[in-house]
């Protein structure tokens, strides 16, 4: 009787650490597996260098669940022909832009403390592209730029602007609109 015991305790362990370990590896998969991800609709949408505003929404397209007092604005990136060059001017209150892979990772974030006059001017480029402006002694442009080393080739830039008051949202939108994503060879 405790031989059969023993060998069920056994097999309920071995069941539940089985168990376990699939479950943590479905976890684990699942940003890999979906594929409806915030890149996949927004870089769908966007033609190279375009910006567009995101609204929240109930329903789900846009950015479900965000907060009606911050303007969001997006625009994707694909620097494998060239860095990406981001001008985005901050509100008065709070103003934020982030760097996003094509899984959702975030790469890289700075807040409006970091803005030149008013914009935040962010590069976003390769270690290649980066050694080859570091060559070319381009030094004098950078004093007024951020300057990101992507470990990703692909992903999405978004800049988020705080509306402290409800009268102040259309100017908050109208700041997030204002991004501009362009080639840095321009």
């Amino acid at each position: 009787m405790t031989r059969v015991a023993g060998s069920l305790a056994i097999v309920l362990a071995a069941g539940l650490v089985l168990g376990g370990i699939t479950h943590l590896a479905m976890v684990l998969a699942m940003p890999m597996l979906a594929g409806n991800t915030a890149f996949h609709r927004h870089a769908a949408a966007l033609s190279p260098g375009e910006t567009r505003l995101l609204v929240a929404q109930q329903d789900g397209n846009d950015v479900p669940f965000a907060d009606p007092a911050v303007a969001m604005a997006v625009c994707a990136f694909d620097i494998t022909e060239g860095p990406l060059r981001v001008e985005a001017p901050m509100p008065e209150g709070f103003g934020s832009l982030s760097v996003h892979g094509r899984d959702g990772t975030v790469l890289y974030s700075v807040t409006d403390r970091t803005a030149v006059n008013g914009v935040v001017t962010l590069v976003v480029m390769t270690r290649q592209q980066h050694d080859e402006a570091l060559a070319a002694g381009r030094s004098d442009e950078a004093s007024q730029e951020l300057r990101f080393v992507s470990p990703r080739l692909q992903g999405l830039v978004v800049v988020r602007a705080l509306a402290p008051y409800p009268s102040s949202l259309p100017e908050a939108r109208e700041r997030a609109a204002a991004m501009e994503c362009m080639s840095a060879n321009d």
